[in-house]
């Protein structure tokens, strides 16, 4: 893993897609399976971290672009993400 930007509190800031907009999120999710759990995302969405479609596995690093859908890319579900 590359080097992160770790906050004080230990997490990483990812941004997500959240409806039409990113939303910049703190998180101790390491990989994309831990950040899916961590927002209660269904195991059916595709997960696309810097435009690139990853499996859970991908692990995560500080400023990763982060979207979920479901369905299609042109027509499909976007999940808006809460912010903490």
């Amino acid at each position: 893993m590359a080097e992160d930007v770790l906050t004080e509190d230990g997490t990483i800031t990812v941004r997500i897609l959240n409806g039409a907009q990113f939303t910049s999120r703190n998180t101790r999710a390491r990989t994309v399976g831990a950040l899916r759990s961590e927002l209660d995302l269904p195991a059916s969405a595709e997960m696309s971290v810097n435009s690139i479609t990853v499996q859970d596995d991908h692990e995560l690093q500080d400023d990763d672009i982060v979207a979920a859908t479901l369905d299609n890319k042109n027509g499909g579900k976007f999940y808006l993400v809460p912010v903490k």
